[in-house]
């Protein structure tokens, strides 16, 4: 009896986790759509002339037959859409489908900065704990002292590099208690003099996207993200950093890119520092 409550309260649960992750992925959906339209409309006459496209051919598969297909309308210019098969890429759709609904709880565990760090810390090697601090009980739970003045301040559940400080060591309570939500404060770390050569503004990382299938774990594609702004102290593309291809099988750089909203421009070198990345080795 007490198994079909448990199993019966687990299952209200899951229905009420995705009702309302469903209707904020539709709200956000919609939000990005109208925030990409904006864009693309402000654009469509360089747009036209860029790409070689007629103004209407742009507004119709960017702003109405992608989207219809999952696809945000920018993600028409981001995957080349207009020369390439969207069979081959994943829409938003299938993206919210395949990470949320079919992952369920553990989806919140990769998507959590806590809980992945609490997973992870003793497998692999990161950026020291030092901190936790939960918002709505109004508590700091320590894990470390800092071994230096800078402490990084994150958001548990932050993405697009928003809303992320580095903080004086000496202010971290008080850094801590302004925040508006749940975050972690980690060590801040040196990168190797190459990569701080690129651009020495920003941690500059590596992103690899992978793929499991029947089991095995096939590599995708790899991305080496840099910063761009001095005043802004991350490498993410939504914030104006540069995505530079990755040659998976020799680790050379190849040319990056900045996002649609910053212009969707081409770099071999980085245009505050000057660095030549394009055919280096990481």
């Amino acid at each position: 009896m007490r198994n079909s409550q448990k199993g019966l309260r687990s299952i209200v649960h899951k229905k009420k986790y995705f009702l309302f992750s469903d209707l904020e992925f539709i709200i956000r959906f919609v939000g990005e759509w109208f925030l990409d339209s904006y864009l693309i409309l402000r654009n469509i006459r360089k747009d036209s002339k860029k790409y070689n496209q007629p103004p209407l051919f742009i507004f119709f598969n960017a702003l109405i037959k992608y989207p219809l297909l999952g696809f945000f309308p920018i993600d028409y210019f981001c995957y080349k859409l207009y020369e390439n098969n969207y069979k081959d890429y994943i829409s938003q759709i299938e993206y919210y489908d395949k990470i949320t609904r079919e992952n369920f709880y553990l989806s919140t565990s990769i998507t959590n900065k806590f809980f992945f760090k609490q997973a992870m810390m003793n497998k692999i090697k990161t950026p020291k704990l030092i901190a936790y601090y939960d918002h709505k009980k109004d508590t700091i739970e320590k894990f470390a002292e800092p071994s230096n003045d800078k402490i990084i301040i994150k958001p548990t559940g932050g993405h697009h590099g928003n809303d992320i400080k580095i903080v004086n060591s000496d202010s971290l309570i008080e850094s801590l208690k302004k925040c508006n939500k749940d975050c972690i404060a980690e060590e801040f770390i040196q990168q190797h003099h190459m990569i701080n050569d690129i651009f020495s503004g920003s941690i500059n990382t590596l992103r690899i996207i992978t793929l499991k299938k029947n089991g095995d774990i096939i590599f995708i594609k790899g991305t080496f993200k840099v910063g761009q702004e001095p005043n802004i102290i991350v490498d993410n593309v939504a914030k104006g950093g540069i995505g530079i291809n990755l040659d998976l099988k020799t680790g050379v750089l190849g040319c990056g890119y900045t996002s649609y909203k910053h212009g969707f421009n081409e770099y071999k070198f980085h245009p505050k520092t000057n660095y030549k990345f394009f055919g280096k080795t990481i």
